[in-house]
């Protein structure tokens, strides 16, 4: 498994035959994402995320990873799973269900006053 970054052609590549990109979070535990500078950035999104979640009656974790994955929908993205750390057998399970969002919903979540995720 690479930890570096896959080039423009590779991405390409990928979403062209629909093959999927794993995302493994852990390694950016190093990175400056979890930096004190952060951390209330972080901590907004972490409470949307469980807001939006709370409304479609869904685990925080199911909801982010669902979102991940309707991501594929848009132009020139490939399908990019994300691996999250599960700690027991029955997180596993639950983080496998797919929470199905509508467009508006998406659009919802995709607002301009928000932080994108689907670049």
């Amino acid at each position: 498994m690479s930890t570096e970054v896959p080039g423009d052609c590779v991405t390409a590549a990928y979403a062209q035959y629909g093959i999927p990109m794993v995302a493994d979070s852990r390694s950016e535990m190093l990175g400056g994402w979890f930096n004190p500078s952060n951390f209330e950035i972080s901590l907004e999104l972490v409470n949307q995320v469980q807001e939006l979640a709370a409304r479609k009656r869904c685990a925080a974790a199911q909801f982010a990873i669902s979102w991940i994955k309707s991501c594929e929908k848009l132009p020139g993205l490939q399908t990019t799973l994300q691996i999250p750390c599960a700690t027991t057998a029955e997180r596993v399970s639950e983080n496998d269900r797919t929470v199905k969002f509508t467009d508006a919903e998406l659009e919802e979540i995709e607002t301009p006053d928000q932080t994108r995720f689907c670049w």
